[in-house]
């Protein structure tokens, strides 16, 4: 109560400090600047900026007592959405946004705000609501906002299976932007899936060779490289499927995959030595890493190739020791997962606000089997399940020191009788904060579980992965063992 003052008394005071240099100063909102006039939406956006969410969304509702459904859609609104999603309550934006739309909004911001929630659709998989959304934006908004638009589009309409209206959507991209860049790779691919084998290496070889972009654009156009290559490796033109391979520089997230392939480019030729060449260098990196896994098993295919079947029948052994102790270190982390330990390890990373993700730590990565649960930080279910999972954490927080705060203003209460029908009203508040902290609890412990099963579920599969390779390499060494046996059999007298 008296933290709410303070800073209502902040806020005017930076109002007035504002008010009286040049007009109104805007605040920066999703790289948009937003003005925001009144001395409430300045108190939601000073919580709002030091992403005090819970305090921001509680301003309205002590500012306006239960009014606000009667109100216009403003951009104090759209802040507070910004807030919701944050939390995952996107049916709360869904609320807001059946208001009348008050005039003085931003429309960069309204586009913004409604772009957020499609996303949050989409990636929930309600498509339909996510492009009922995405109607509603129409394509008056300008610039990156546009063009988001138009990829969101046709990721949805591809998820719907309406292929051919995402190609039109993607097509639709002008711009220069990274998301044109996007839409134009997603959009060659659907090609693919339509059988416009033309039309689709037309749009990849154009994405190829694009230079002077940024860390995302130079990313894209290595995959795009990829795809091309591994394109001509399926129909066996194995020099040009090279040529795509070796543009693809040391440092890219796809060189590993463009060092394996390239490797069978030149066994399929029946370069056999020359394919030895980026498999050996590839088998030297991460033994967690899948190519770096098949490059183990691709060395000694070679190497037998070639007739080298002591060295082959060695590395092959020499893979085997190494799945098997992958394996071991998989089931380590599995028990691990289970009884808490790297289940905690997990929960305490922190958010990365630059990737999206979260940021890794030494002690984390030391786990055994830690490491072959990087790749599931990045998708988007274990993401979503991360931040709700923080945002309980957050909350239950929050809900512990307002109810503290309230048994001090109930002690202090109680000792006026003039102020009895006050202190009931704080032990009703007290009582409903402990009902909500035992849900929150509730739900917290669901996430906990939901987190930890999707890592298991994760390390499973790469633990059939490994099964698979330590079979092929038990079978390529038990094969040289069988020519050995049969060539010794055929010296006897």
């Amino acid at each position: 109560m008296f933290a709410i003052s303070r800073s209502y008394l902040f806020v005017a005071l930076l109002c007035g400090v504002l008010l009286t240099s040049s007009g109104v100063q805007a605040a920066n909102v999703r790289g948009l600047d937003i003005h925001f006039t009144d001395i409430y939406s300045r108190e939601v956006l000073y919580h709002y900026l030091q992403n005090d969410y819970i305090t921001a969304l509680s301003v309205p509702a002590a500012v306006q007592d239960g009014t606000t459904s009667d109100r216009l859609l403003t951009n104090t609104d759209l802040l507070l959405a910004q807030a919701y999603l944050a939390y995952g309550l996107h049916n709360n934006v869904d609320e807001l946004f059946r208001r009348t739309i008050d005039n003085n909004i931003s429309p960069r911001l309204l586009a913004r705000t409604q772009l957020d929630l499609a996303w949050v659709y989409y990636h929930r998989g309600n498509y339909r609501r996510a492009e009922e959304i995405l109607t509603q934006v129409g394509d008056s908004v300008a610039g990156d906002l546009k063009e988001e638009r138009q990829v969101l589009l046709g990721d949805v309409l591809q998820a719907q299976g309406r292929v051919e209206r995402a190609v039109q959507a993607w097509g639709m991209l002008t711009g220069e932007s990274d998301w044109t860049y996007y839409g134009r790779y997603n959009r060659a691919i659907a090609l693919q899936t339509l059988k416009r084998v033309d039309e689709a290496r037309s749009a990849l070889e154009q994405l190829a060779l694009v230079s002077g972009a940024s860390d995302e654009i130079t990313a894209l156009r290595d995959k795009a490289n990829l795809a091309l290559g591994n394109t001509y490796l399926e129909e066996k033109s194995f020099d040009r499927a090279q040529t795509y391979f070796e543009r693809i520089p040391a440092g890219s997230p796809y060189y590993r995959e463009a060092l394996l392939n390239l490797g069978w480019c030149k066994s399929l030729s029946r370069q056999q030595q020359a394919a030895l060449v980026p498999w050996q260098k590839l088998q030297a990196g991460d033994v967690t890493d899948p190519q770096v896994q098949q490059a183990l098993i691709a060395v000694p295919y070679a190497l037998a190739k070639l007739g080298n079947d002591a060295e082959s029948l060695e590395r092959n052994q020499d893979a085997i020791s190494v799945f098997s102790a992958q394996l071991e270190a998989i089931d380590a982390a599995i028990i691990s997962l289970n009884e808490g330990p790297l289940l905690d390890q997990l929960l305490s990373l922190k958010p990365d606000p630059k990737s999206g993700g979260v940021k890794l730590t030494t002690s984390f990565l030391a786990a055994r089997g830690a490491s072959y649960l990087v790749d599931l930080l990045a998708r988007n279910e274990f993401q979503a399940a991360y931040s709700s999972y923080r945002d309980l954490r957050v909350l239950r927080r929050s809900l512990t020191g307002w109810n503290t705060d309230i048994k001090s203003y109930s002690r202090v209460l109680q000792t006026r009788s003039k102020f009895a029908a006050l202190s009931k009203q704080l032990d009703v508040s007290r009582d409903r904060i402990s009902q909500l902290l035992v849900e929150v609890d509730s739900l917290t412990d669901i996430h906990k579980n939901y987190i930890r099963d999707l890592a298991i579920t994760s390390l499973n599969q790469d633990k059939e992965r490994l099964k698979q390779y330590l079979g092929y390499v038990r079978l390529a060494a038990a094969q040289i063992y069988d020519v050995r046996f049969v060539k010794q059999e055929g010296r006897r007298p």
